[in-house]
C-alpha cells in the first residue's frame, strides 16, 4: 500500500496512532502495572521501529509517509 502511494501522510498517522492505542488499558501509563501491558509496550514499540527503519531511507514518497506515521507513533509511547 504505502509503495503506491494510496494514502496521505496525515491518513498513515491516524493509522498508526490507532494501532498505538493502548487498548484495553485506560492509557500507556497503565501498562507498566502487568506483564501483559509490558508485553503490549515492547511489540508496538518493536513493530513501529522495525517499520520506521525500514522505509525512512526510501525515495517513495508512500514509504516516507509510513515512516512519518510510525515516529508520530515512536514519540507517544512512554519510555520504559
Amino acid at each position: 500500500m504505502a509503495a503506491r502511494d494510496v494514502s496521505t501522510e496525515q491518513e498513515w498517522i491516524d493509522w498508526f496512532a490507532k494501532l498505538g492505542g493502548a487498548d484495553p488499558y485506560e492509557s500507556w501509563n497503565d501498562i507498566f502495572s502487568s506483564q501483559a501491558g509490558l508485553a503490549k509496550l515492547h511489540n508496538t514499540r518493536a513493530f513501529a521501529t522495525a517499520i520506521y527503519a525500514s522505509a525512512v531511507g526510501s525515495d517513495q514518497v508512500g514509504l516516507q509517509s509510513v515512516a512519518a506515521g510510525a515516529l508520530a507513533l515512536l514519540r507517544t509511547l512512554p519510555s520504559v
